[in-house]
């Protein structure tokens, strides 16, 4: 079993991942090419994602 995390904490990094989402998004859009996504920003992503524990992860 994993530890109840405090709602708003969670709240908050699901807050968090909408936001870069939706910046990676903005990007793909302006570019029209995914490859000129910054690799810094996904690399980001990827790093709050693994922090995140698995039960709260959107599948």
């Amino acid at each position: 079993m994993w530890a109840p995390l405090d709602d708003a904490l969670v709240q908050k990094h699901l807050t968090k991942l909408r936001h870069w989402q939706q910046v990676l998004e903005d990007i793909n859009v302006q570019h029209k090419k995914p490859a000129e996504v910054p690799q810094g920003s996904l690399a980001y992503l990827e790093q709050i994602s693994a922090n995140i524990p698995e039960p709260l992860k959107q599948t």
